[in-house]
Formats: structure tokens, sequence, C-alpha cells
């Protein structure tokens, strides 16, 4: 299911002629891996215990989240 997601909101970023960067595919995996609403800093806390050597930035994650939210894949809380 997640990567039918994935598949979906690199169309989606496709059409908007954005690429699906390693970072918003860190954020969009966690996100569509969760069942439980989370906020950018949860979301944040969760990539930095997951992988720290891979470091994504605040503003990154916010940036990603509105675009999930806009291509439809996920729900503001």
């Amino acid at each position: 299911m997640s990567q039918q997601r994935i598949r979906q909101f690199e169309s989606f970023l496709s059409n908007k002629n954005l690429r699906m960067t390693r970072e918003r595919r860190l954020v969009a995996e966690l996100i569509f891996s969760l069942t439980v609403p989370v906020n950018a800093v949860a979301v944040h806390d969760a990539l930095v215990e997951a992988s720290p050597s891979h470091r994504v930035s605040c503003a990154t994650i916010h940036r990603t989240l509105h675009l999930l939210v806009d291509s439809g894949l996920i729900r503001p809380n």
C-alpha cells in the first residue's frame, strides 16, 4: 500500500515539475508507515532516531507535509 502511495506522490511531484528527493522520500515513507497522526516535530524526531546520518531539515519536513496534503494523500490534523 505505501509503495503505491509513494508512486502517487512521485506522480504528483512530477506534474508540478518537482523531484522526489531523498529527503522527500524519507518523510513520505515515514508518514505512510504510521497509523497515528503526527506533527512535523514528531516526524523530525523519528527521522533522526531512525537514520541519524541522513539529516532532514525541519523546513523540508514542513514543505513535504504541505505537498502531501496538496496531493490529497494525507489530511491535515
